[in-house]
């Protein structure tokens, strides 16, 4: 849609055009974060601290409850919603994308993921079907590549201290770029 969603210091979700210029305010949210599109680029998806994962759309105030749940959610295609849980287990959800709505029960894709998915400790490749999370373990961690059903894929690169940062995979599934911490990081 050649726009940028983004959160505002003051937890409002606000747009502003790709090339620059004026900062319009999308929703009111308190505390909204982690806001993201969806494929139409006109609806998206955002968490409120304390109270779960919504959706919105660019040109309207109206937000809909998705999940009540105290961490963010990604979107994976073709229909599901990501979500983490305190226990260090990931979710997976049929989504709705026409009705804007959850179906179905959710099912674990995954268990030992880092702060169950605040933020950005897990990403969803667009086209190939795989999941890439920061384990739970602080101390030297060893990527590896999952796929939908939870089979192991192959490891990625050295072991070495990831936890604490974003993994973010590439379009077609074949690169991920992250940040590595150092000792009390």
């Amino acid at each position: 849609t050649g726009v940028i969603l983004f959160k505002r210091e003051s937890g409002e979700l606000a747009t502003v055009p790709e090339t620059g210029g004026p900062v319009s305010t999308v929703v009111k949210a308190p505390s909204g974060s982690w806001p993201a599109f969806l494929p139409d680029g006109r609806q998206f998806i955002f968490h409120v601290r304390g109270d779960g994962v919504y959706a919105g759309s660019i040109g309207s105030e109206t937000t809909k409850l998705l999940i009540k749940n105290d961490f963010g959610a990604v979107f994976a295609e073709p229909d599901y919603l990501v979500f983490g849980r305190a226990d260090g287990l990931v979710f997976a959800q049929h989504f709705d994308l026409t009705r804007l709505e959850v179906t179905g029960e959710p099912f674990p894709v995954a268990q030992g993921v880092w702060e169950a998915l605040s933020a950005a400790r897990v990403s969803v490749s667009a086209t190939a079907g795989v999941l890439a999370y920061i384990n739970a373990s602080v101390s030297n961690n060893q990527l590896a590549w999952f796929d939908r059903s939870g089979r192991p894929g192959g490891v990625l690169g050295e072991p070495g201290l990831f936890a604490g940062q974003s993994p973010r995979i590439s379009p077609d599934g074949a690169y991920v770029a992250l940040t590595r911490g150092f000792a009390g990081i």
